[in-house]
């Protein structure tokens, strides 16, 4: 009992520990990860109910169309891999993430530099804005 009193006591101090800007990135990723599935209950939690979704073509999506199109794999967001580092700046309750990811399959993948806006709302990182441009291959 001991034992597992303190693996217990060691998660959650280990669990304050995370800085914010690890958090943001798992969060980050977690959007990543749940693109590549069209894992919609994940987007649900991820995506900020006022999100604004700017694509690279110009179009733009709230959170229920954006959720919508994945779901019907308007776009092919499987293989998806973050390019380099990923750059992360927190204000507050806001952080602001710069990154570079592909997707696609193989013959036509997808390039993109992108800016994710995230805001802490209700103890978890939510995505509230992106927008991003088509990288040459």
């Amino acid at each position: 009992m001991l034992r597992v009193t303190l693996l217990f006591l060691f998660a959650l101090a280990a669990s304050f520990a995370a800085s914010p800007d690890d958090a943001v990135r798992e969060a980050e990723r977690s959007f990543g990860a749940s693109v590549a599935s069209r894992d919609v209950a994940a987007l649900e939690r991820l995506l900020a109910a006022d999100l604004t979704y700017g694509h690279s073509t110009g179009n733009a999506d709230d959170k229920k169309s954006y959720i919508e199109g994945v779901k019907a794999g308007k776009t092919d967001y499987s293989n998806f891999v973050y390019d380099d580092a990923m750059q992360v700046r927190i204000y507050g309750n806001t952080a602001v993430v710069n990154a570079s990811a592909s997707f696609g399959p193989e013959s036509n993948r997808l390039h993109l530099k992108f800016l994710h806006v995230y805001v802490k709302k209700d103890g978890r990182w939510q995505l509230v804005a992106h927008q991003s441009v088509r990288l040459s291959s």
